[in-house]
């Protein structure tokens, strides 16, 4: 953890009660309707991190975004499901009440696996894909107004994959690092997963509502995998079989600079037929 960092103060959370966790929440990784789900994530996953008899590394999140969120305090509440000699599997849960009063409501939970890491043999097909480096790529540039206010958080370079094209197809090579470098872990790890742009953006010329459904995470190294990342950019390569009938699914490598496979991601996101406003 970094204390004096914009991610690990908005996810300072403080106990209250066995299993309950106390947020004040924050605005600092706030979307256009609710908190950028890669917060979500990461709050999910730090409730379960926090806890005295949490073990081992995180493997997987598994996630879904049931309910709004409001800017408003919430409640996270974590059980540990089975522990076995080498993987534990917890639940995590935000709730939070609603505005005009009654019982706190779900609004995403998650299964975090958490294991400790072996020393086997290694089979890989994926190779990071040549790409230039983040340096040598602009900044992509932040919105003249109204922009959410997540997206100062990230340092974004495209590598290829522009928006609002009408692209042959919906993949994506994007540098991603943190605006105020941090250390890379599994928390920061967990957010940085959902910052690919929405694949079906590419193949559009305008954009249109979107919402994630499903996210899941697979951590592919542990901490000390993870540290050896440095504070640089990550690649994130992203595709999408399909978008139809509401619904798109957006599958994504997360590279580091030096080619180490540090997580994959997949996520089953809901879409609008409505244009939005171009940001």
């Amino acid at each position: 953890m970094h204390p004096a960092h914009p991610l690990d103060r908005s996810l300072a959370i403080t106990p209250a009660g066995r299993n309950v966790w106390h947020s004040p929440s924050s605005p600092l990784y706030w979307n256009s309707i609710g908190p950028f789900g890669g917060w979500l994530a990461a709050m999910l996953l730090h409730a379960v991190l926090s806890e005295d008899e949490a073990r081992g590394d995180p493997v997987s999140l598994q996630a879904q975004f049931i309910g709004s969120l409001r800017q408003a305090p919430f409640s996270i509440h974590t059980r540990r499901l089975r522990q076995g000699r080498s993987t534990a599997f917890w639940q995590s849960e935000i709730r939070q009440a609603p505005e005009d009063g009654g019982d706190a409501q779900v609004c995403a939970h998650a299964t975090v696996t958490l294991a400790g890491w072996r020393e086997t043999f290694t089979l890989t097909d994926a190779v990071m894909p040549p790409v230039p480096p983040a340096t040598t790529l602009p900044q992509v540039p932040p919105r003249p107004f109204g922009a959410p206010a997540f997206l100062a958080r990230y340092d974004f370079r495209m590598a290829s994959g522009p928006m609002f094209q009408s692209a042959p197809d919906m993949n994506s090579l994007l540098w991603v690092r943190d605006a105020e470098p941090r250390r890379y872990d599994a928390r920061s790890i967990a957010a940085i997963c959902d910052a690919p742009f929405p694949s079906i953006w590419l193949r559009l010329d305008h954009p249109v509502l979107i919402t994630t459904v499903a996210y899941n995470v697979f951590f592919r190294t542990g901490a000390a995998g993870l540290a050896s990342a440095g504070d640089g950019h990550v690649l994130l390569q992203s595709r999408c079989a399909s978008g139809s009938d509401g619904f798109f699914d957006q599958d994504t490598l997360v590279w580091s600079e030096t080619g180490a496979l540090l997580a994959q991601t997949q996520q089953l996101a809901w879409f609008s037929n409505k244009p939005l406003a171009r940001p």
